[in-house]
């Protein structure tokens, strides 16, 4: 649940929790008509069972808060969208919150501490907008030497002989963390090496099952990557060889 008193600048938030008013974008009689006009529109519909419907449900009541926030009735544009999934319900309500960020003069007349609100609820947004996006790999590379995160040596060229322990490296994004009791986000991922010779459709030469990599900090990790250190299979021949790496995110489930 969105929580404006945890969440937003503090420099423009009154006692009770609620958004102050901000300078609205513009004012009219007409801006005002389109936002009732809007109002009835987005009553009428509901979320539906498919993808369209649900789409032209959240577009109009997302046209809805934008109207709002224009009119700067800020206390109307951060309300959750009903109906919807959590992550974005709150995906909307932190980028509005950073909307509003953006040009809250009177609440944050210094430009840099502005720009500092705004970068946090665009993150929060991100964070949550990821969940949902397809897992991915980047930069997946054998090693000899890895420091951390985009610190490692990579041999000058990959080949290697049956038995030599070589280093994988893999960053991943956008994977599932929980909070859990302790006020730490955990993350569960699980990875498959598979060494294939010749190309993707070769014969398999070994499959290496890792168990589960739990990992738990006290903050959401954005800079995160995965090690894997073990030998090149003595049933390769010579000739080249592929390496299919797999990672399934067990909280995601992707």
């Amino acid at each position: 649940v969105f929580d404006p008193g945890a969440n937003g600048p503090q420099n423009s938030i009154p006692r009770d929790g609620a958004p102050l008013p901000v300078v609205p974008f513009a004012s009219s009689p007409e801006l005002e008509r389109l936002i009732t006009q809007t109002t009835v529109e987005a009553a009428a519909l509901i979320p539906g069972d498919n993808d369209t419907a649900r789409q032209l449900y959240l577009r109009k009541h997302v046209q809805l808060r934008l109207l709002h926030l224009m009119s700067g009735q800020m206390d109307r544009a951060l309300q959750p969208v009903p109906g919807i999934d959590p992550a974005d319900q709150e995906f909307w309500q932190q980028m509005f919150w950073g909307m509003a960020n953006y040009f809250d003069t009177q609440g944050m007349p210094d430009s840099s501490e502005r720009a500092t609100q705004t970068i946090a609820q665009l993150k929060s947004a991100a964070a949550r907008l990821q969940e949902k996006a397809k897992l991915e790999l980047h930069n997946v590379a054998f090693c000899y030497k890895i420091s951390g995160f985009g610190n490692y040596q990579r041999f000058k060229r990959d080949e290697f002989t049956p038995g030599q322990p070589v280093l994988l490296y893999a960053e991943v994004g956008n994977f599932k963390s929980e909070l859990v009791a302790d006020g730490q986000y955990r993350t569960l991922l699980k990875s498959t090496l598979e060494i294939v010779e010749g190309g993707p459709t070769g014969r398999v030469v070994e499959i290496l099952p890792l168990a589960p990599s739990e990992d738990r900090c006290r903050n959401q990790r954005r800079d995160y990557y995965h090690s894997y250190e073990f030998a090149i299979p003595q049933g390769c021949n010579p000739g080249p060889h592929t390496l299919r790496l797999r990672v399934e995110d067990q909280l995601g489930k992707k």
